[in-house]
């Protein structure tokens, strides 16, 4: 493998590219000092510019720029609690619009399914609270899927977590598939 030279090659890529992305980074960042000059300012973003240009490939192209500054104005416009997925961002290697466009997704499916599980637990302590007053035919019940009685399936919580995780091991399998397409 180490004398493989095309993947050296991919290697030497994947470095080039997340070097590209900190200059970009690094030139988007550039402030004024509070004691600095203008002209020290212009210096500081003049010497950026050099160093980016440096780190393009010879078949550099207006598509690449507009991909490239699409995908740092992605990642620069997250707020801090995001920096654990802008830092996985950054050391996959390429950064291309759909693999941010495709983390963003995945991320906020996360953010919904923690809000949809919260939400499930205060509505399932309501329905505890309930269940402890319901009436005596109720609780004469047997539920067909746990086997215990005082409730029936339709408000069995073992039943349901159980179709939570189902739908979870389903989507971590059309994940896989999508990736393994790739």
């Amino acid at each position: 493998m180490d004398n493989d030279p095309i993947l050296m090659w991919k290697k030497l890529q994947e470095v080039h590219v997340v070097k590209q992305a900190g200059a970009l980074d690094t030139f988007f960042s550039i402030r004024k000092q509070e004691t600095g000059s203008l002209v020290s300012l212009t210096a500081r973003i003049h010497g950026a510019m050099q160093k980016i240009q440096s780190l393009r490939p010879d078949n550099f192209s207006l598509q690449m720029l507009d991909e490239k500054l699409f995908c740092i104005t992605m990642i620069r416009s997250l707020p801090e609690e995001y920096n654990t997925l802008i830092t996985s961002l950054l050391l996959k290697g390429s950064l291309s619009k759909d693999a941010i466009i495709e983390a963003f997704q995945a991320k906020e499916n996360q953010r919904q399914h923690r809000a949809t599980l919260e939400s499930f637990i205060s509505s399932s302590t309501k329905a505890l609270a309930t269940f402890s007053s319901s009436s005596s035919f109720t609780q004469a019940k047997e539920c067909d899927f746990c086997g215990f009685s005082g409730h029936l399936i339709d408000s069995c919580w073992r039943y349901h977590q159980a179709q939570r995780e189902e739908k979870k091991k389903t989507v971590a399998i059309k994940m896989r598939r999508k990736q393994a397409g790739r």
